[in-house]
């Protein structure tokens, strides 16, 4: 499993997960469901830290924020595919 699945998954799924920006050295997340956030899995990825308030939270990664955002947000766009070819119309 890659690190940007294991992050997906980490913040509760791909239907969790209201937003996601890189910002400079970290990912700024939004989350619809603070409960379901995995602190400890995303802690698994061994990031430089982790800080969540609320429906935010912010994963410390370095100089590849960038590029986990980007494998993040094609891991939750074929996410959101295959949930709409399983269930077409809903």
């Amino acid at each position: 499993m890659t690190k940007a699945r294991k992050l997906v998954d980490a913040l509760g799924g791909a239907r969790n997960i209201i937003e996601l920006e890189p910002c400079i050295m970290r990912i700024r997340a939004t989350v619809r469901d603070p409960k379901r956030v995995d602190e400890d899995a995303i802690r698994e990825t061994e990031p430089l830290a982790v800080v969540c308030s609320g429906q935010f939270v912010q994963i410390i990664v370095g100089p590849e924020a960038d590029d986990l955002v980007e494998a993040m947000d094609k891991t939750v766009a074929e996410t959101a595919a295959q949930c709409e070819s399983s269930h077409p119309g809903d």
